[in-house]
């Protein structure tokens, strides 16, 4: 599956399966919008090593 400049938006994915979903997705050349309630910051410099676009949105959805 062709995945380069495709958007993927990960809910959750500060930690968990969907970060490491992240940064599979990063690797493969994808554009990630990622939004969890916990901290980003882990996951977007993981994203940021593998060279891929982040869009780190702090969410709270109570």
């Amino acid at each position: 599956m062709a995945l380069k400049d495709k958007v993927v938006v990960i809910t959750g994915g500060a930690k968990g399966i969907s970060r490491y979903n992240a940064r599979l997705f990063a690797s493969a050349g994808a554009k990630l919008a990622i939004a969890d309630i916990e901290s980003t910051a882990t996951v977007a410099s993981e994203v940021a090593e593998r060279g891929a676009e982040l869009l780190a949105v702090p969410t709270d959805w109570t």
